[in-house]
């Protein structure tokens, strides 16, 4: 088989290691075999093996994110909401599939809207970076700037106040924070384990590595920007803690209800410095900016025993207990589940993922600190759909005409995942013509 990138899709480090899709809700391991597939939680390994574990927890939360939090399950009710349209046929209703595309060229901001200037390589721990905020606006359909639509980005510079690159905080930054944090967190937590004198070496070598094509790499601005604004409002030095409280605080953002968000203080900081473009960023519910006020209103608590809180982060942003916070989660649910359910086309595949993604968020929690992906995997609590290195069958061949008279529901992994690739041609088919 030819194995598809379906959709936009959210890489690994290097995308051709491995990536998730949204659209097809499929994992691709470009260099994990399906026998090695049953071994990488196996209690003796080599740190090569932990690793390539470590990229299967990397792309299994970004599956968790999809299914388990509002964000993503509004994505999936757009996705749905588009199947029926294009399938069905029904002309009136393919501007269904509008909100799923613009979506999704929105997770990634930074392919357009990134810019770098100086070219750097990290020297070691004096060659810190000083970052700064900004924002930017979108362009509407018809190509003029939207005053309406603001983003907000982020800047860094060296030390002696050269730019180094700009990049916006994006959906996609939320998400690789979180993907990031379990997937160094294993390979540390393997290392913590091993011998005196080997432990030393192996975390040495592994936190240089970070710190040089991670951290302070500015083509690696989607992966680094959250971690970089967290240590920095925080004072957190320890990079696994920056990253452990930037996951808990991005997935916070992916559960919020939005009759929520207005309910959050501007600081004076942004005021100043956005002016009318706070509200507007609040409204259109931007991701990376909310995240932004969430951990600037912590910052004066957190100073205080320097040990994240959900409840104090929730108090210093006037927000709700977690416990009112869950009940609306849990009716918002409800209420895409409910949604969904008027449409036709594999009404039963999206309703199961759904109940499975409100049974991940009650298990995970509000932010996603009451289990980790690797112990819901080892607890076969959740189980992803995989293309492996030696994954091979052939696609199935559909046919519009047919699926219009019978609406595919309940079918199995190889038809919706050639499903998913034939599907996702005719919304960009149709994405690219509108207008026209």
């Amino acid at each position: 088989m030819i194995k598809k990138e379906i959709g936009k899709t959210f890489p690994n480090l290097n995308r051709t290691i491995a990536y998730y899709s949204p659209i097809s809700q499929f994992i691709t391991l470009n260099e994990i075999d399906e026998a090695d597939l049953q071994l990488l939680f196996s209690d003796k390994r080599e740190l090569g093996f932990v690793q390539k574990a470590s990229v299967y927890l990397h792309e299994t939360r970004h599956n968790l994110d999809h299914f388990g939090t509002v964000w993503g399950q509004n994505n999936l009710l757009k996705l749905s909401n588009a199947i029926d349209a294009r399938v069905l046929k029904d002309v009136n209703k393919f501007h269904k599939i509008l909100p799923l595309k613009i979506e999704e060229n929105q997770f990634h901001y930074n392919e357009y809207y990134t810019e770098y200037y100086l070219s750097t390589n990290y020297e070691g721990p004096d060659d810190i970076w000083i970052w700064g905020l900004s924002s930017g606006i979108k362009f509407d359909i018809y190509g003029y700037p939207n005053e309406n639509a603001p983003i907000p980005f982020i800047r860094f510079y060296k030390r002696t106040g050269e730019p180094i690159v700009r990049t916006p905080l994006s959906i996609a930054a939320l998400l690789e924070t979180n993907a990031v944090y379990d997937e160094f967190k294993h390979i540390i937590d393997f290392i913590n384990n091993l011998p005196l004198m080997e432990r030393a070496v192996e975390n040495s070598l592994f936190t240089n590595n970070i710190f040089k094509n991670i951290v302070y790499n500015q083509k690696m601005a989607t992966y680094n920007s959250i971690v970089h604004l967290t240590s920095n409002i925080l004072k957190i030095k320890d990079l696994i803690v920056a990253l452990k409280i930037s996951s808990s605080i991005a997935t916070l953002v992916l559960n919020l209800p939005q009759e929520l968000l207005s309910r959050i203080p501007i600081n004076p900081i942004a005021k100043e410095h956005w002016g009318k473009r706070n509200v507007a960023m609040i409204n259109n519910n931007e991701y990376g900016y909310i995240f932004y006020l969430l951990v600037s209103n912590y910052q004066i608590i957190y100073k205080e025993t320097e040990i994240y809180n959900l409840d104090k982060l929730l108090e210093s942003n006037n927000l709700p207990n977690a416990n009112d916070i869950l009940v609306l989660v849990n009716t918002q649910f409800e209420s895409i589940k409910s949604e969904l359910s008027k449409n036709v086309c594999m009404k039963s595949y999206f309703e199961n993922i759904l109940n499975k993604g409100k049974d991940i968020f009650n298990i995970r929690g509000l932010d996603g600190t009451l289990i980790s992906t690797e112990s819901i995997l080892k607890n076969n609590l959740f189980m992803p759909d995989i293309i492996c290195s030696d994954s091979d069958f052939e696609l199935t061949e559909f046919d519009l005409e047919e699926i219009a008279i019978n609406p595919p529901d309940n079918i199995n992994f190889i038809e919706r995942y050639s499903f998913a690739d034939l599907i996702n041609s005719k919304f960009d088919e149709f994405f690219l013509i509108r207008g026209l």
